[in-house]
Parts: structure tokens; C-alpha cells; sequence
């Protein structure tokens, strides 16, 4: 995921993730015997993002790393947000499978999956999609992330 990180417990929680997504990937190709690089590699990484219900949200994410954009040439759902193949894709990884973790409260995978994906693809939202990202993170990882600042609410001046 692209960078900068705020502080050094955020940069640590996206590269954990990161490998979490390469070491996912890497079973998939494990298990069915394809070798990284190869034509099989994209072939299987293209049948992945095609049902992207038939697989954890990380090794979707994971075939979307290894596949390039027909369109517009960028990695799969990093293209402008005006490419209608990227966004495509990028709305179709949502429909991967997010199995909630033992030990680990309900909800907690949807929130990494949605962070991760919003952290992966900045430009598809607003800024303040930000802040939701860091709120997840800091819910969702054992060491906590920074805070934002909290805005001060608007002071209504009385008229008399």
C-alpha cells in the first residue's frame, strides 16, 4: 500500500496486512501448483477476481496485485477512478469472503477488509474516508494507532 504512514504503528499494522496478503496469494498458488511469474499465475489470478466470492478477501486482493488494468495499464483497481474496468474490479473484491477470526470480535474482518481496501485504493474516496481507515486500524490491531485530531463542534453565536 502506498505511503506515507502517520507513525510507525500504522506502518507496521499496512505492511502486516501487505503480508498477510502475499502469504495468502503464495498458498493458493502453493496448493495448486503455479509458478509466480507465469502465465498460469495470471491465468489463476484472473480466475480469482472473475468469483471473487469463492475466496478470502486477502487472496482476492492478492490475484488483483498480479493483474494489470486492460484499459488503462495500471494495477488492477489502481487506474484513475475514471476507468470503468478498475472500478469495477475494485467494487467486486467486496464480494470475497470474510471469515471473522477465533478469538476476535465480530466485525473485526470486515473492518481490516474495508480499510485495506480503501488504504489500497486512496483516490476512489473522499478525504475523510481517512479518518474511518485510522479508526478501523486502531479498533482492529492489538497495538493502537494514532489518533486524528477531533474537530471542535461549531459554536452558535446567539442573536438577540
Amino acid at each position: 500500500m502506498a505511503g506515507p504512514w502517520r507513525s510507525p504503528a500504522l506502518a507496521a499494522a499496512v505492511a502486516r496486512l501487505e503480508d498477510e496478503i502475499r502469504d495468502a496469494w503464495a498458498r493458493l498458488r502453493g496448493e495448486l501448483d503455479v509458478a509466480p511469474g507465469s502465465p498460469e499465475e495470471s491465468e489463476l489470478a484472473w480466475l480469482v477476481v472473475d468469483d471473487p466470492g469463492a475466496y478470502d478477501w486477502r487472496t482476492v486482493d492478492g490475484a488483483v496485485d498480479r493483474l494489470t488494468c486492460p484499459d488503462c495499464g495500471a494495477r488492477l483497481t489502481a487506474g484513475p477512478a475514471t476507468c470503468e474496468t478498475c472500478e469495477f474490479r475494485h467494487r467486486m473484491r467486496f464480494g470475497a469472503r470474510e471469515r471473522d477470526r477465533p478469538h476476535v470480535p465480530p466485525g473485526n474482518e470486515h473492518a481490516l477488509r474495508v480499510a485495506t481496501a480503501v488504504t489500497r485504493s486512496r483516490h476512489r474516496y473522499s478525504p475523510g474516508r481517512g479518518s474511518a481507515t485510522s479508526w478501523s486500524c486502531r479498533t482492529c490491531w492489538p497495538a493502537p494507532c494514532p489518533r486524528l485530531p477531533r474537530p471542535r463542534p461549531p459554536r452558535h453565536s446567539s442573536t438577540r
